[in-house]
């Protein structure tokens, strides 16, 4: 069985376009939030970091941390 290698890493300018272009499949688009609107509410959240969740060298999904009691 082969192994995929996985990575998480921060949404940055570098790899912001790339979280954008992601886009869920069309039975989920009433059930989130577009990426583009999830990164500008945590720009403004100072306790939420979103990251990039990568497949080999490839995003495969966006996610946002919150951070409590900070």
């Amino acid at each position: 069985m082969s192994q995929t290698n996985v990575a998480l890493l921060p949404i940055s300018k570098e790899n912001e376009i790339e979280c954008i272009s992601l886009k869920p499949r069309e039975d989920q688009l009433s059930l989130v939030a577009s990426n583009a609107d999830s990164l500008i509410h945590a720009t403004k959240e100072i306790t939420s970091k979103p990251y990039g969740i990568y497949a080999e060298d490839s995003m495969v999904l966006m996610g946002i941390i919150g951070y409590l009691g900070l």
